[in-house]
């Protein structure tokens, strides 16, 4: 039998730290060893004869099996989905109990931030009794120096915003995914469509079969084949790059933030209930990068993505946006009704002028602010690393 293990995991130098926190857990770091893997991309989801611990030498699984300030990292911190898509829990637990490692010296670090939950789960369906360590943060928010270096003041905004020909909101699309292409699909058929700035690339009619499916066969529902192709001949929609291909998750168009009011956000995941997705709530850097310029904003994503944000120590944007919606489980409902948020708030815009419209803007001054300062300070993600740090000199002590 093949050996799948090396398609699917990779070995690693060390975890990968968001960037803006290495700097002050140098010491932290320097007491521990971490053997440090990271799923590979694209992910193997076939996981027959994947063997995690095979990957290391029998030095290093010797320490892992001695030594006290030696750990196993499963790397997942860039990523958010449940067990229930990858069961990367059981293949850890197999190979663990397989080499004989003790599972204290496991460590599973995640950015779904539902992680202890997804496993508690696992374990209570599988009778799990020996369990390994999880370990969550906000990856996202403080990987990239870029976002760190942003210093644009609400004063800098409302001047640009005087100078600029502006537009009620800014709504930036890369990677084509089925509820993505669904959110603009669904905006497109009222009038805030051409109230924003939107990027989109070239809809294809895989793309339509793709929504058509997802529709049909969870919806009962079909697509208007001829608001489709309308929708499809406008594409690509571009704003800054034209290469949808490219992960620009590190660039910033500030030229975009600084004429537009606001930002929606089309989130990685926006996890469909009647699949049994699993328990997650992911953010991407997709949900970050506007509260640098001072945006408030309005997320297509998981159910509870807008308000969930405040688990985080980040305030709500409920005084901009009527954010009853956010709890709906039924993922259709919940997209529709963020359309239907920005409909009603760009039919406020036009009314106003340019100062009304600023006004709009100031109007909870304070969750700008602190928001862009939460950003800044990385106090969710320094207490968990620090948490996690302090549980392991326990250990060792």
């Amino acid at each position: 039998m093949t050996n799948n293990t090396n398609n699917f995991i990779s070995k690693t130098q060390s975890v990968e730290w968001p960037t803006s926190l290495k700097g002050r857990i140098k010491k932290e770091i320097k007491k521990f060893k971490f053997l440090s893997v990271k799923m590979k991309i694209p992910y193997l989801l076939n996981l027959e004869n994947v063997d995690v611990f095979s990957i290391f030498d029998k030095k290093d699984i010797e320490l892992l099996q001695k030594s006290s300030n030696v750990y196993f990292f499963f790397d997942y911190l860039t990523e958010g989905t449940s067990y229930k898509w990858v069961n990367y829990y059981e293949v850890i637990t197999d190979s663990a109990i397989k080499y004989n490692i003790p599972f204290n010296k496991i460590i599973f670090g995640s950015s779904n931030l539902r992680e202890q939950q997804s496993y508690d789960q696992w374990c209570q369906e599988t009778n799990q009794t020996n369990k390994f360590k999880i370990f969550t943060l906000n990856f996202w928010d403080g990987v990239f120096e870029d976002f760190m270096s942003k210093n644009i003041s609400i004063d800098q905004t409302v001047f640009n915003l005087r100078n600029n020909q502006l537009t009620h909101y800014l709504f930036l699309n890369r990677r084509k995914r089925p509820y993505r292409i669904l959110s603009i699909f669904q905006l497109y058929q009222t009038a805030a469509f051409n109230k924003g700035l939107i990027s989109c690339d070239k809809l294809t009619e895989q793309d339509f079969f793709s929504i058509d499916w997802h529709l049909k066969n969870i919806y009962n529902l079909t697509i208007d084949r001829d608001l489709w192709k309308s929708l499809t001949e406008k594409t690509p929609l571009i704003l800054d790059f034209s290469n949808f291909e490219i992960n620009w998750a590190n660039t910033m168009p500030d030229n975009l933030f600084t004429k537009t009011l606001f930002s929606l956000v089309n989130e990685t995941l926006i996890e469909e209930h009647w699949i049994n997705s699993g328990p997650s709530i992911f953010y991407s850097e997709k949900t970050f990068k506007p509260m640098l310029y001072n945006h408030p904003i309005l997320i297509f994503g998981q159910q509870g993505a807008n308000c969930e944000l405040a688990s985080l120590g980040y305030k709500s944007y409920n005084k901009y946006f009527n954010l009853d919606f956010d709890f709906e489980v039924n993922t259709l409902d919940r997209i529709n009704a963020v359309v239907a948020e920005v409909n009603r708030v760009c039919d406020i815009l036009d009314s106003l002028s340019v100062e009304s419209k600023i006004e709009w803007l100031l109007q909870d001054r304070e969750t700008i602010q602190h928001n862009k300062e939460m950003i800044k300070s990385q106090d969710f993600n320094f207490s968990q690393i620090k948490k996690l740090f302090n549980l392991l000199e326990q250990e060792i002590n």
